[in-house]
C-alpha cells in the first residue's frame, strides 16, 4: 500500500512561504501584541511537521521484508534434514552413510581352547595349573562412531536407488548367523557366516530361498522415505554417466532416450545428501535444494519449465542466510539482499525484469553454477 505522507519538503516549503508573507502582512497590519500570538501558533505548526528529509512516499512491507531489510538477521533460519536416528528394529542406510556411522574393528580376544577334530576324551584343554584353558582369536566388531559403543541390531543397506544390498545382524558388535549381500537386480552375490576367525562362505547353490524380498519390506517399513519413488540416486559421476542435457536444454536418460520425470537426488563422494531435484519433461520443476555437509540446507531456487521463477535463496552452514532474490520468467525481479556470516545486511538492491532500478554495489548471487 502507498501512503502520501503530510509533510513533503516542497509542499511544505510552499505553505510555509505563504504563511510567512501572512505573518508579514499580519504584523505590519495590527502590530507586536497578536503578531507574538500567531509567532507562536508558527511554531507549532513547525515542530508538528517532522524531519524535512522524510521522503514522498513509502511502501508498506511484508513480514518476511521487514526481517531480511533489518541491519542484521536476527537469527538462523536454514531448513536442515531430520537427524538420522537408529530405530529398535535396525539400522537403514547406504553405503555411505554405514561408513559414517560405524567403523569395522578386528580385535584380540579369548575363547575357550576347543579339541582339536579327532581328539579323543583324553585330551585336555588344559596344559598345565598355570593354563587357562583359553586361545587368543581376532574377531570382527562393528562399532558406532558416535560413541564407540558395539551394536547390537540389525543393519538394513541399500543402494543409494533404493535396492537392498546387504543384510546383517549384530550382539554385542559381533556378527549373528547368515549376512547377505545382493545385486542392484536382487540376486544374491554372497552369503556368509561368522567375522574374523570364524569366517566362512555359503555356497550359494545351497541357497534355496533367496530372503532379499522379505528383508526389503523390512528395510521399507523401518525407513518409509525409501518407497519415495526416485527417478535416479547415485554420485555425481554417476549421474553423469547417467543423463545429459540436449541443445534445447532437456535432460533425457542417456540409456532409454526418455525426457526425465521425477525426483533425482546427487549424495557427495563422502555419503551426504547434496541435492534434490526435481524434473518434469525434462526441464526442472519445482525447488531445487542443495545441502552442505551438515545436513543444512544451502540452496533453495525455485523453478518452472526450467527456467529461475519464484524465490531463491542461500543459506551457509552455519544457518544463516546470505543471498535472497526474486526471479521472473529467469530474470531478477524485486528486492535483492546479500549478508556476511555473522548475518549483517551487506548490501540491497532492486530489479526490474533482470535490469537494475537503482545503483547496485556489491550484490550479486553467489557464483555457483547449477548443474541440471
Amino acid at each position: 500500500m502507498v501512503k502520501i505522507k503530510h509533510d513533503h519538503p516542497i509542499k511544505r516549503g510552499i505553505f510555509l512561504h505563504c504563511l510567512l508573507e501572512c505573518w508579514s502582512t499580519f504584523n505590519l497590519s495590527y502590530g507586536m501584541k497578536y503578531a507574538h500570538a500567531l509567532s507562536l501558533s508558527l511554531t507549532v505548526f513547525l515542530f508538528s511537521c517532522g524531519d524535512s528529509s522524510t521522503p514522498e512516499t513509502y511502501m508498506e512491507k511484508t513480514d518476511s521484508e521487514k526481517i531480511e531489510s533489518t541491519e542484521r538477521l536476527l537469527s538462523a533460519d536454514a531448513p536442515t534434514l531430520p537427524d538420522k536416528k537408529i530405530s529398535q528394529d535396525g539400522w537403514v542406510g547406504s553405503i555411505y552413510s554405514y561408513k559414517s556411522d560405524f567403523k569395522e574393528v578386528f580385535e584380540d580376544i579369548e575363547i575357550p581352547r576347543l579339541p582339536p577334530p579327532g581328539a579323543g576324551p583324553e585330551y585336555k584343554t588344559k596344559r598345565d595349573e598355570n593354563d587357562t584353558g583359553l586361545e587368543p582369536v581376532n574377531i570382527g566388531r562393528l562399532r558406532l562412531k558416535a560413541d564407540n559403543a558395539p551394536y547390537t541390531g540389525k543393519i538394513y543397506q541399500h543402494f543409494l536407488s533404493g535396492e537392498i544390498q546387504h543384510y546383517a545382524a549384530y550382539l554385542d558388535g559381533v556378527r549373528e548367523g547368515r549376512a547377505f549381500w545382493w545385486k542392484k537386480d536382487g540376486n544374491l552375490t554372497k552369503v556368509s557366516e561368522g567375522w574374523g576367525y570364524n569366517y566362512q562362505e555359503i555356497n550359494l547353490k545351497t541357497i534355496s530361498n533367496n530372503p532379499g524380498k522379505k528383508l526389503t519390506s523390512e528395510m521399507k517399513s523401518i525407513s518409509p522415505e525409501l518407497a519415495e519413488p526416485t527417478s535416479f540416486a547415485g554420485v555425481a559421476e554417476e549421474w553423469k554417466e547417467w543423463a545429459t542435457v540436449n541443445s534445447e536444454g532437456i535432460t533425457f536418460c542417456l540409456s532409454t532416450g526418455v525426457y526425465l520425470d521425477g525426483i533425482v537426488k546427487i549424495y557427495a563422494n563422502e555419503g551426504y545428501l547434496d541435492t534434490v531435484r526435481r524434473y518434469k519433461d525434462g526441464f526442472l520443476e519445482g525447488e531445487f535444494a542443495s545441502y552442505h555437509a551438515n545436513g543444512t540446507q544451502s540452496q533453495s531456487i525455485q523453478y518452472k519449465a526450467g527456467k529461475k521463477h519464484g524465490k531463491e535463496t542461500w543459506w551457509q552452514d552455519n544457518g544463516y542466510k546470505s543471498y535472497s532474490a526474486n526471479f521472473l520468467d529467469d530474470q531478477l525481479h524485486g528486492k535483492t539482499y546479500n549478508w556476511d556470516d555473522q548475518g549483517y545486511l551487506i548490501s540491497s538492491s532492486e530489479f526490474d525484469m533482470g535490469k537494475p532500478m537503482r545503483p547496485v554495489e556489491n550484490v550479486s548471487a553467489p557464483a555457483k553454477k547449477v548443474e541440471q
